[in-house]
């Protein structure tokens, strides 16, 4: 579906960064708007593209599920791992002798590893763990459940789709820990071989992965036509182990002997000029990004500090190169697209070691514990981060230290209490402590404390002030809405009970209506209204209007 918004400067330029050999001429001219290529050689050509480089034994398949019957999530759930053992191309339709237009089906079939013996890739027991469930209802399914992470969203949103190696070894990582899980609960089954062909896959994708998997998009940030394509070629044709930094430029300061003809024809001189220039500060920014998976939109934004500031990124280079783990930090209020998860920056600042001592990220960003402030502080912002989506604004510090050190991420973070006494003068740069009435600390985020601050001063002002003075007849108005009174003690006290509240509501600097659906909130709020008196006070005693509580939402 390159045909994307029918936008025909997007389709080339996408073709150009993807090598697809896409022709516009040979679309037909439809009499209805379509997204869709229709033109068998297109189609064709984007397959090409798409598949050339899944490899039989070697490429990896996620199945995945997005809605499962044990777990209340709308998260993507990994169903299970295996090889892609097969593909097969796509047939042509079956076509009329009327006109030229040959198509071929969108499928491709695509074969797997996937067996019962779990020998060479695997379904996750969720079958066999639903039914220790029940015979156990205090076990939690979520600890054996393989998510695949919010920032990786769309890699599991379509019928097949591309996953990032950062994504890939988010979802080994998981499923390993899930494995453990399973094999401790006594579930039948060679879960220890499962353990250990998972474990030498993550070292697969780690190598696949490399130290520099943003080059491409860097290389894009610099604006060079094909960086995406540059960047595999160099990869592929890297002549020895040597470091990486000093190889590039020895291939890109003779292109003609190491690369493709065609690939040369892209690669401009001003853009080779101005990456060869980069000094200082912004050399080692350029090269700390391309070891982070990004996009391209997200590398132009990271690297031009213009447009980092126009993008809300209020960030510096020399911060972002002191501080790795301040990308995550600085982009968390940004929309999906530009948005960095801090796994991300974690996976490019600790590779596995094989990686690591080849490729050593230098000073100031080196970070050599699990336990460094900066990773500390990143991660204990992504977990106030998810909880205040839950509705939980303050989390206490012993769940957060608890959820920080349960991670499925290497090296594993080993926080203690006395570990944030250490660096608490470094985290409430981010975060705000808050003393429980147990004596006990909570965390919150700072954005959110000083929202709280600004709505705390205007409650109690509120609260302070003096009560307004509406002299109505709410019960007249209340048995006018409700003239049959079946003349019961129960109607009475109801009758009398929204008399109290319409009294609250109208005199009080602030009230809170909250009640289930169906119960006569929307009512009762029309009642206040009714008064002639609200209608002359009403734009002073309720300024920023009425607010009621549905179904676990504000309107």
């Amino acid at each position: 579906m390159l045909n994307k918004d029918n936008d025909q400067q997007n389709i080339d330029r996408l073709a150009e960064r993807r090598g697809i050999d896409y022709h516009q001429e040979y679309e037909p001219i439809l009499s209805f708007d379509t997204n869709w290529v229709q033109d068998a050689r297109n189609q064709r050509a984007i397959f090409k593209t798409f598949y050339e480089d899944v490899l039989p034994g070697q490429s990896l398949v996620i199945p995945y599920a997005k809605q499962v019957p044990f777990i209340d999530d709308s998260k993507r759930v990994v169903m299970g791992i295996g090889y892609v053992t097969a593909l097969r191309e796509p047939p042509e339709h079956n076509h009329t002798n009327d006109g030229e237009l040959r198509s071929v089906l969108w499928e491709t079939m695509v074969s797997h590893s996937i067996r019962d013996d779990r020998k060479n890739g695997f379904l996750l027991p969720y079958r066999e763990m639903m039914a220790y469930a029940e015979e156990h209802p205090e076990f939690d399914m979520r600890s054996v459940t393989v998510f695949a992470d919010e920032e990786y969203f769309d890699e599991f949103s379509y019928a097949t789709e591309w996953i990032s190696y950062d994504a890939v070894i988010s979802v080994l990582l998981q499923t390993i820990k899930a494995l453990e899980v399973v094999k401790s609960c006594g579930i039948k089954g060679n879960w220890t071989e499962c353990i250990s062909w998972t474990k030498q896959r993550l070292h697969d994708v780690w190598q696949g992965r490399g130290a520099f998997p943003g080059l491409g998009a860097m290389l894009e940030a610099m604006n060079f036509k094909c960086g995406e394509l540059v960047a595999k070629e160099i990869k592929k044709i890297r002549p020895s182990k040597a470091d990486f930094q000093t190889e590039f430029y020895e291939i890109m300061n003779h292109p003609r002997t190491h690369l493709p003809a065609e690939l040369v024809k892209t690669i401009r001189k001003s853009e080779w000029q101005t990456l060869l220039n980069l000094s200082g500060d912004r050399k080692r920014l350029f090269w700390l990004l391309a070891r982070i998976t990004l996009s391209a939109d997200q590398a132009y934004v990271l690297f031009n500090p213009e447009v980092r500031s126009q993008c809300g990124i209020l960030l510096s280079d020399l911060q972002i190169i002191e501080n790795p783990y301040i990308i995550y930090e600085g982009t968390v209020g940004c929309p999906d697209e530009l948005r960095i998860a801090v796994k991300k920056i974690d996976m490019a600042v600790f590779p596995p070691d094989e990686i690591r001592n080849a490729e050593p990220l230098p000073e100031p960003s080196a970070i050599e514990s699990g336990n460094d402030k900066r990773r500390i502080r990143a991660y204990a912002i992504s977990q106030l981060e998810e909880q205040a989506n839950q509705g939980h604004t303050v989390y206490p510090q012993e769940n957060l230290i608890s959820r920080i050190n349960s991670l499925p991420i290497a090296p594993t973070c080993q926080v203690t209490g006395d570990v944030i006494d250490s660096i608490k003068s470094f985290l409430m740069e981010e975060l705000f402590p808050v003393e429980c009435k147990d004596g006990a600390t909570a965390y919150q985020l700072k954005r959110l404390h000083d929202m709280d601050e600004v709505i705390r001063v205007s409650i109690n002002k509120r609260l302070k002030g003096k009560r307004h003075v509406i002299n109505e007849n709410w019960r007249e108005i209340i048995d006018a809405a409700f003239e049959k009174h079946d003349g019961t003690e129960s109607e009475e006290r109801a009758r009398i009970e929204k008399a109290a509240i319409l009294k609250e509501l109208a005199e009080s600097r602030i009230s809170v209506l909250i009640g289930g659906a169906g119960t006569g909130k929307t009512t009762l709020l029309s009642l206040l209204c009714k008064s002639q008196q609200m209608q002359e006070t009403l734009p002073y005693c309720c300024r920023g209007g009425l607010i009621k509580w549905y179904r676990g939402d504000w309107t």
